[in-house]
């Protein structure tokens, strides 16, 4: 705090540049003509202003022949560099002036004395101070005289209760028309009193500055005490509590006064020969302490305004949108801070006279506010029209259902994403209110390239998800489809390999691409990215050699559909169920429940038992001698009763074949049978026609006890069935 109060000293007292020389003269009017009059005919004022054209003659001579001036610079911060710039020289000057001054105390000194015993010299300060002493007596006895004279008035009204609204601004009016009488008082006895006195035209001058500014701090102090009323509370027009009325009365007050009355005052000493540089400083004196009585003042209610900004808006703090919120804190917090800028802003702009600068500031803040609601209505309005917008009818949610997830994943990606942008524009035009060329640099070759590739960069993401999504969606709704009657569409294995990889495949394309052309547009030069990605390819490629012949081997079985997932097969000398299929192996679940993962480069033969049809074989033992048209008959029944079952027969592709004597062993002969099914239903098919084999045999005594009834082809050890 106390660094930023010295800069702001520096600039005031720097600032007594010749910023405030450089406005064209204006010719005299009547007026300045009697004073220049008044002052040629009263010896001292002579005799001061001849030592003062004597100092200005010596440092006109001191300062040569003057340089021709830079042009005047535009903006308000190239005034302030400008003013800044001219400080730096104007400090030197100040400097050897102070201990000029300092060292010369002796003769000020000597003048004073002279001042006092020159009769005449003396007699005049004498009429002055006499003159100026009754002038002010007058006004108080005027101001004293209207208050007595209205007394009675002002005690009934303090016993009116107001009942309504107008009631309220009647009474106030009134006691405002009271004080302004005794303001009209003040002034009538003071005016009186300088037709009376007949005063010189300086003192004229000095009693009038004096009175007038006590009139305007008079008038500012009524209006306050009728806005306020810090001391009745029942005909306050605005919502304050005691406490803040009267703290805002007292500060509103200190404030006036202390401005009008310095104003005034440095006037009035300047009309009684206080010099140029004096008057200059004590005014930056004047505006410094203006100043930092607006900052105390800021920083004594920052909790106070901080509190009342958090609950200012609309809605009760529950129910508050999170973005009000979240803005209305960032606020409270920062609020004092931007209002002490604000002030040191326009302190620094009057301390240094920059032409246009409060304009300027009031314009730049207006534009501001103007950008920060514009903004904020468009991001409100984005944030509808992509809820609207997004938003799945019911129609289209039976027809895709996924459609409504898909779409809500990226909703506050591109909610982000566009806030980002309109607030990246409003930086943009916020930087260009405020006077740095935004605009032209987006023209220049610079600004245009970025533009380009940001805007490159975005569609080439967006194009990347699009793209993405549609393959995605496109996939999952082909494997996922159902009939009318809400049943899935069976797909072949074959599909449901290949487009789980395409889809992979699809992801890695896309972030390669997208990934070169966004480190493309950021200046990567991605011709090594390529060159390296090639010599690791090489690498790779001769030191995997297993894994590139596992790849190959493994697009070769996809793309013949030799393996789908869910068949039964035998790869490897191992067998089970199909469960996935990468690019490098395949992986089986066998009965017990393993999980059996082999790569594609060992495979070798592979048995499928599940493609497009199966065969139940058996190899009947019977001994030799027995009728083997009973073992036949017995055969066609289990057939007829296999097809009577609804479950067994929709298993079924044709009748149970006896093929015939397969070979001898011993005393026995294997009759061979087999029946066609459906793909994976062969073993439970086995299964049932050896149940039905041992009922219907042993019945008949077509089989020997003594061997095992039923031979057949072995089922493998991955089925379930």
């Amino acid at each position: 705090m106390i660094r930023w109060l010295l800069l702001l000293v520096f600039v005031a007292f720097g600032g007594l540049s010749p910023l405030q020389a450089q406005t064209p003269p204006v010719a005299p009017d009547t007026r300045e003509l009697e004073r220049v009059l008044a002052l040629l005919e009263d010896e001292g004022q002579r005799t001061a202003f001849a030592q003062q054209l004597r100092a200005v003659l010596e440092a006109a001579r001191a300062t040569g022949p003057a340089t021709p001036e830079p042009p005047t610079p535009v903006g308000l911060l190239g005034g302030m560099l400008a003013s800044l710039t001219d400080t730096l020289g104007a400090i030197s000057e100040g400097l050897s002036g102070a201990t000029a001054a300092v060292s010369n105390v002796p003769g000020l000194w000597a003048w004073v004395e002279q001042q006092v015993r020159d009769p005449n010299r003396a007699a005049w300060w004498a009429t002055l101070a006499w003159k100026l002493t009754a002038i002010l007596i007058a006004g108080w006895i005027g101001d004293r005289s209207v208050k007595l004279a209205l007394r009675p008035l002002l005690l009934r009204l303090a016993g009116v209760t107001p009942s309504g609204t107008a009631v309220r601004l009647g009474l106030v009016a009134v006691r405002m028309v009271i004080g302004l009488a005794r303001v009209a008082g003040f002034a009538a006895g003071s005016y009186l009193t300088i037709a009376v006195v007949e005063p010189s035209l300086t003192t004229r001058l000095v009693a009038l500055a004096l009175v007038n500014g006590a009139l305007i701090v008079h008038t500012v102090v009524v209006l306050l005490d009728a806005v306020l009323q810090p001391r009745v509370a029942r005909l306050r027009l605005v919502r304050l509590d005691d406490h803040a009325a009267a703290y805002l009365y007292v500060w509103l007050r200190r404030l006036a006064s202390i401005a009008i009355y310095g104003a005034f005052l440095i006037q009035a000493a300047q009309l009684l020969g206080l010099g140029i540089a004096s008057f200059l400083v004590l005014q930056r004196l004047l505006g410094l302490t203006i100043a930092v009585m607006l900052a105390m003042l800021v920083l004594q209610n920052r909790a106070v305004v901080a509190t009342w900004i958090k609950g200012a808006t609309a809605w009760p703090e529950r129910t508050k949108p999170p973005r009000v919120r979240l803005a209305a804190h960032r606020l409270a917090e920062f609020w004092h801070i931007i209002t002490l800028g604000y002030i040191a802003v326009l302190f620094v702009i009057w301390a240094t006279g920059v032409p246009g600068g409060f304009l300027y500031v009031l314009r730049v803040t207006v534009l501001t506010g103007v950008v920060f609601a514009a903004a904020t209505a468009a991001t409100n309005a984005i944030n509808w029209v992509i809820e609207r917008g997004f938003s799945v009818g019911q129609d289209l949610h039976e027809r895709l259902p996924d459609l409504q997830s898909r779409a809500n994943r990226y909703l506050p990606l591109l909610k982000v994403a566009l806030r980002g942008f309109l607030w990246v524009i409003a930086g943009i035009v916020l930087l260009q209110v405020w006077g740095v060329s935004s605009f032209a640099w987006l023209g220049s070759p610079t600004g245009r390239r970025v533009v380009g590739s940001v805007v490159t960069i975005s569609l080439v993401i967006g194009v990347a998800l699009a793209a993405w999504e549609v393959i995605s969606a496109t996939i999952e709704r082909f494997l996922t489809e159902v009939d009318a009657e809400g049943r899935p569409i069976p797909r072949s294995g074959r599909l449901r390999t290949l487009l789980p990889l395409l889809r992979n495949a699809a992801l890695v394309v896309l972030v390669v691409v997208s990934t070169l052309i966004v480190l493309s547009e950021l200046g990567v030069n991605i011709a090594p990215l390529l060159a390296g990605a090639g010599v690791i390819g090489l690498a790779i490629g001769f030191g995997a050699q297993t894994l590139v012949r596992d790849v190959i081997t493994g697009l070769f079985i996809l793309f013949e559909d030799t393996i789908r997932v869910g068949d039964v097969v035998t790869a490897a000398g191992k067998s089970g169920t199909v469960e996935a299929i990468n690019i490098r192996g395949i992986r089986l679940r066998d009965a017990a429940g393993n999980l059996i993962s082999i790569p594609f480069g060992s495979v070798g033969d592979v048995t499928n038992m599940t493609r497009d049809f199966a065969y139940a074989s058996f190899d009947i033992p019977i001994e030799i001698g027995r009728d083997l048209e009973t073992a036949r008959a017995t055969l066609a029944s289990i057939d007829a009763d296999l097809r009577q079952d609804p479950v067994i027969s929709a298993w079924l592709l044709g009748p149970l074949e006896v093929l015939g004597i397969e070979r001898f062993d011993g005393g026995l002969f294997f009759l061979r049978a087999r029946i066609k099914t459906v793909p994976g239903k062969q073993w439970s098919v086995a299964r049932e026609v050896n149940l039905r084999l041992q009922a219907g045999f042993i019945d008949k005594g077509v089989w020997v006890p003594a061997v095992p009834p039923v031979g057949s082809l072995p089922a493998p050890t991955g089925t379930a069935d």
